[in-house]
């Protein structure tokens, strides 16, 4: 009763109140029974799993130990041995860290003491095991390196005895044969002493120098076998026996009769004698090895206790583990049937309070009245609607009666919006034709907004253009200022140096600085427009910066003295001498700054201060006493073609120097600035980012001309002509001139030339043209690789990109006008340096065609007196094969650098020249062999000597035909 008179809000009030309280009961019911299950999980995620994990951890940790011990013990190298101790150290703390996680509440707490205990045991002993290892890698190393020291004593004293023992066969051949000719004259009593003498002396010293040598083949296998030995009694063996060979070897020695040889031989043995302390040490790696076999061992032994106390952790682990799993099924199983209950009661309950209450009153109403606003929606306004009851519903359907009354009014409503709708369309119409009128005039202001972009791209070709010819300018500009340059330049080295008196070197003085004014204008334009056009390259390089420094202030020193200026230089002590950087830009900067300096200060000092900061930035400094700059000439002192006032009308230049200067520090990551005060002088800076480097030696490089060449200039200017003639011809060339390809072509199918400088721009062909047109020339003469001729391009252009163009294209190097004449010399020595000359080839056929001491005949014609032809076919057929065997042998030991080994072949080839009266090799390799450095000499003499060996060959193969 009470639910008929409610209204809806109440009746599904209640209707949810009671679906709620069916809730609240099964949620608390869920609560009560997940707790108990949510525990008994706590019980097993917190304390049986996390056990059981860290148990088999522990476990899968000590098999890992395990191995990692087993890698230490294996360790070769130092590296080796770290790394694998770290590995074993991370994890040991890794197992002491889970053995602490392990928890007391879980396992037996004497039981983890005890596990505790015994991987401290365990630590202790690998720790006395990596000393183990850590002794015997350096034992290792110590062997090894002691062994090799001993290894190149005994080889180099191996080498001594038999080439001493050669020498007595030698020295007892030579006697034989004296015996025979001896015989030969009927001597017969001279020859029984010397028969005598042979025995007693030659073949008992020889006897002791075979005994020598075969005791130094034993030491040097006695040292082989060290490194390799286990046993310490066979070890005490070879001790004593390498004791006993010295002994013998120090009593052997004094039978040598070479002093030198003696004394050498000596101070070996007594070397070898020293270094007897290696037995010692292999004893020491003996013992180090059985003391790390004990503990590894014993290692072993504690892991297997580890392990058996980690499985009773696991056991003890699985146990508590199944049976909080068994507990945490029971209590799911008793929440799962009381939640099932629960549900069953709650949905009957549910479902008559939703037949009741919410279809019965609330759903069959709302479709009665959803029909009624349905009609009324479709414009049938003729409704009867029955409306009954006092609720929200009776309520709605008095609201649809209304509603029905209301649509009948809103029908005349709707015939007045009509005529509204016509009107507001013909207002429409007139608004688009407005906006045709305004589209229109939009159009207009686009075209000339176009016609302003296609004048934009008018202008910036026009620009681009101009950048082209401004560089076709300046490279032409360029060549033909430095054509005229190299005669006035060049002529004038060629007058200095013809001998001048003290006027006339006065006046050659003028046009040297103003020649060398006028080129170093011309490269400040060209580094701006390179600058300009992007071409700056920066190359870093190692380089000495002490060294840089002092040689810009050593170039400076003239001028500073001319003007009787102080020009000091100062580089703070913490500034290292090597670093990395472009040592040539560097210098243009601070050589332009400090020459600044000097050219704007009349009287006073100019000071050069480099210091450090932050361990990378190196600042250079260059101060002065000079007239200074004001503040407003300040603003623009570092663009282009300008200069301060007080230097533009006495001072001279381009006013590009400072401008270049500010690319360049700011291309290599730096900046330049300036300090300054009117008549007190200025002080310009500029810090670099540099990089230390790597040790630069300072050569000396001393040009100097010790070759005479062939040399065909191919130049069709007559002034640069007799520059270059007068060049080569002063230092002591042979110079074949052609004015163009052609006649270059014809000179070259003529006659051969050691190096040919060839003019890129010629009156009938370009310079890399003809350089191929020759190439092919030279190809048809089927000439070995070193007797081709190198080709110089000689050109006016001196960018980086025609150099390298001309580089690519073929030729060998390029030198740029105005011709140097130490520029040049240089580049033809380092061309031709090694290389037979044809000059050089024709004085030394002269010169074999003079030789007349080749072969001392007397000792050969007295060898086949004795020996017989057949005999001496066979000598000299030894003398061939072994002769080249030792010229190769030279060229490898020569090539490693092995000056010792090279003294040892020329001696071996000495002998066996003197033996068969070679007078000219024999002096050859006396002089290589008595020489500070026989490397050296051999280098120098190469040819010379593998001519010698060759001719000697020839002229004993003569003498036996």
């Amino acid at each position: 009763m009470l639910l008929a008179k409610a209204s809806i809000g109440r009746k599904l009030l209640f209707a949810f109140l009671a679906m709620a309280l069916l809730v609240l009961i099964s949620s608390l019911i869920g609560v009560f029974g997940f707790s108990s299950v949510a525990k008994t999980e706590r019980n097993v995620v917190n304390s049986a799993i996390p056990s059981m994990i860290e148990a088999r951890m522990v476990a899968e940790l000590s098999s890992r130990i395990i191995s990692s011990v087993q890698t230490l013990t294996n360790s070769k190298t130092e590296e080796q041995r770290k790394q694998s101790g770290k590995e074993l150290f991370d994890q040991l703390s890794a197992l002491l860290t889970h053995i602490k996680q392990l928890g007391s509440d879980s396992f037996d707490s004497q039981l983890l003491t005890t596990l505790e205990s015994d991987v401290q045991k365990i630590i202790d002993t690998l720790g006395k095991l990596g000393i183990g290892v850590e002794k015997k890698i350096f034992l290792e190393k110590d062997i090894a390196a002691r062994t090799e020291e001993m290894r190149s004593l005994a080889q180099e004293l191996e080498q001594l005895t038999r080439t001493q023992v050669s020498n007595t066969s030698t020295i007892a051949v030579a006697n034989v044969t004296h015996i025979y000719d001896l015989l030969a004259r009927d001597k017969t009593e001279q020859a029984y002493q010397a028969l005598d003498a042979l025995v007693e002396v030659d073949l008992d010293l020889s006897e002791r120098l075979h005994e020598l040598h075969l005791l130094a083949f034993q030491l040097l296998n006695q040292i082989e076998e060290i490194r390799t030995i286990s046993s310490s009694v066979r070890l005490n063996d070879i001790r004593e026996q390498f004791n006993h060979n010295l002994t013998i070897m120090k009593r052997r020695v004094q039978a040598v009769e070479d002093p030198t040889r003696s004394v050498q031989m000596s101070d070996l043995i007594t070397k070898l004698e020293k270094r007897e302390v290696i037995f010692s040490v292999v004893l020491q790696r003996h013992m180090n090895e059985r003391q790390s076999q004990k503990l590894m061992q014993d290692t072993l032994d504690q892991f297997s206790a580890l392990n058996t106390t980690i499985n009773k952790l696991v056991d003890d682990s699985n146990r508590a583990t199944t049976k909080a799993v068994d507990e945490l099924k029971t209590t799911l199983n008793y929440a799962q049937l009381t939640l099932t209950i629960i549900t069953i009661l709650g949905l009957v309950i549910v479902a008559l309070i939703i037949w009741k209450v919410v279809y019965v009153s609330v759903l069959k109403r709302l479709a009665e009245y959803s029909s009624a606003l349905l009609s009324i929606a479709q414009g049938q306004l003729k409704v009867d609607l029955t409306v009954k009851g006092n609720d929200e519903l009776a309520h709605m359907g008095q609201a649809i009666i209304t509603a029905r009354n209301t649509a009948q009014a809103l029908k005349i409503v709707a015939e007045s919006e009509r005529e509204a709708k016509r009107q507001l369309q013909v207002h429409k119409e007139s608004l688009e034709e407005l906006v045709t009128e305004r589209t229109v005039q939009l159009q207009d202001t686009n075209k000339r907004l176009n016609d302003e972009v296609l004048n934009h791209a008018q202008a910036r070709h026009e620009a681009e253009q101009a950048s082209r010819a401004k560089s076709a300018f300046l490279a032409t500009m360029s060549h033909e200022i430095r054509t005229p340059m190299n005669g006035v330049l060049g002529t004038a080295q060629l007058l200095r140096d013809a001998g001048l008196n003290s006027q006339q070197s006065y006046y050659v003085d003028i046009i040297n600085r103003s020649g060398k004014t006028l080129l170093a204008i011309l490269n400040d334009v060209l580094d701006y427009s390179k600058i300009e056009a992007g071409h700056l390259e920066i190359r870093p390089i190692d380089f000495n910066l002490h060294y840089m420094v002092d040689d810009v202030n050593q170039l400076m020193q003239g001028r500073a003295q001319e003007k009787q200026l102080e020009l000091s230089c100062l580089i703070e002590s913490d500034i290292k001498p090597f670093w990395l950087g472009d040592v040539t830009r560097i210098s243009q900067v601070l050589t332009n700054l400090v020459g600044n300096a000097i050219k704007f200060t009349e009287t006073g000092y100019v000071d050069i201060y480099v210091s450090l900061e932050d361990d990378r930035y190196v600042t250079f400094e260059v101060s002065d006493s000079g007239i200074g700059i004001s503040d407003k000439e300040m603003e623009n002192l570092f663009d282009a073609f300008t200069q301060a006032e007080g230097g533009l009308s006495s001072k001279g230049g381009t006013g590009l120097g400072l401008a270049i200067s500010k690319r360049i520090v700011e291309a290599m990551g730096g900046a330049l600035g300036v300090e300054s005060e009117v008549g007190r002088g200025s002080r310009f800076w500029f810090t670099l980012p540099l990089q230390e480097g790597k040790e630069v030696i300072k050569k000396e490089q001393v040009v100097n001309n010790s070759l005479q060449a062939k040399v065909l200039l191919v130049e069709d200017n007559p002034v640069n002509c007799i520059v270059a003639e007068g060049f080569l011809t002063s230092l002591g060339h042979e110079v074949t001139i052609a004015e163009d390809g052609a006649t270059a072509k014809q000179l070259f199918n003529q006659q051969r030339f050691d190096i040919a400088l060839l003019d890129i721009n010629l009156p009938d062909c370009d310079g890399r043209e003809l350089l191929e047109e020759l190439r092919t020339i030279q190809d048809k003469m089927d000439l070995l690789e070193r007797d081709k001729t190198p080709f110089i391009a000689v050109s006016a252009h001196v960018f980086s990109e025609e150099v390298e163009s001309y580089l690519s294209a073929g030729f060998d190097g390029y030198l740029a006008k105005p011709l140097d004449k130490d520029a040049l010399c240089e580049l033809i020595q380092n061309r031709l340096e090694g290389k037979t000359l044809l000059l050089d080839q024709q004085k030394n056929a002269v010169a074999t065609l003079n030789a007349n001491l080749l072969i001392n005949k007397k000792v050969m014609e007295d060898d086949l007196q004795i020996l017989g032809k057949e005999k001496m076919r066979q000598i000299v057929d030894l003398f061939i094969q072994g002769s080249n065997e030792m010229v190769q042998k030279l060229q490898l030991a020569s090539s490693e650098g092995d000056s010792q080994e090279v003294k040892q072949l020329v001696h071996k080839l000495k002998g066996s020249a003197g033996s068969l009266g070679l007078i000219a090799l024999h002096d050859l390799c006396h002089t290589i062999e008595a020489s500070n450095n026989p490397n050296e000499v051999y280098i120098t003499t190469k040819l010379e000597l593998e001519n010698t060996v060759e001719q000697s060959i020839a002229g004993l193969v003569a003498l036996l035909a």
